[in-house]
């Protein structure tokens, strides 16, 4: 009989530019789900550190507990709630503080269960899978940037969005108005490699070289610390944050 065995890694840089990583990664496992996020967050002068924390504080918060199973139903349910209270507390920071006046973070959220799993999106972070049948990454986000929409409107093609001036513009983030507009999607749990990063990684790696990184026989510790690498390589012009978990029948190799 067939067993899939899964392992997961995060891990942030600074890169070779910016002299803070406002960047936070987590994965929570639990018995049965593991929960992988990444946020980018955003502000300057390290307030963008402090939203990115808040969202994952309220992630562990909420699931770093959970022994039971969790439905797909409520999956969703535990994710918009998370990512809701995250998104209020730090507007209302921003709002009632002037030092944290125009911080904000991305957030890009998996949480895996048995058969399915659950994405949830803000922003331009991106979550991508391999599968055994598709060698080369699947994007399961769109981002929420203006690039974006003109790639939508036809008004660019998708060579262009690469190298649009304005393609950084974000046009959701946790933390910018009172309520919050989220992607959620469920696809099924056949992925050989899942990945969720940062624009620091996507912005400077090109998907190619992605697949290729993620497909070698290698631990998932290593593929993280390549794909880390491989940006900072290339130039490290923006924090660079990646989460993977990669599953594979039989088991791992001792």
């Amino acid at each position: 009989m067939k067993e899939t065995v899964a392992k997961s890694y995060c891990l942030t840089s600074v890169g070779r530019v910016r002299q803070s990583n406002e960047d936070s990664v987590a994965i929570i496992e639990r018995p049965h789900f593991t929960l992988l996020a990444v946020c980018d967050g955003m502000g300057g002068h390290r307030k963008g550190e402090v939203a990115s924390r808040i969202a994952i504080d309220t992630l562990e918060r909420e699931f770093g507990n959970i022994s039971n199973e969790v439905s797909t139903w409520k999956g969703k349910v535990l994710l918009k709630k998370c990512l809701s209270d995250a998104n209020l507390e730090i507007f209302d920071m921003s709002q009632s503080d002037t030092t944290y006046e125009g911080m904000g973070t991305t957030a890009v959220v998996a949480l895996v269960l048995k058969d399915e799993m659950i994405i949830a999106n803000v922003g331009d972070s991106r979550c991508y899978e391999t599968t055994a049948k598709r060698k080369t990454i699947k994007p399961l986000t769109v981002d929420q940037s203006f690039v974006e929409i003109l790639y939508e409107k036809g008004k660019i093609t998708k060579a262009q969005m690469l190298h649009h001036p304005n393609k950084n513009i974000i046009t959701n983030a946790l933390g910018i108005k009172d309520k919050l507009k989220c992607d959620i999607k469920v696809y099924k749990t056949d992925f050989e490699d899942l990945m969720l990063c940062s624009d620091g990684l996507t912005n400077m790696v090109p998907e190619s070289q992605i697949s290729l990184i993620l497909k070698r026989d290698a631990t998932v510790e290593n593929k993280a610390i390549t794909l880390i690498n491989r940006a900072n390589d290339l130039g490290g012009l923006d924090n660079v944050s990646v989460a993977l978990m990669e599953r594979k029948q039989n088991g791992f190799p001792r």
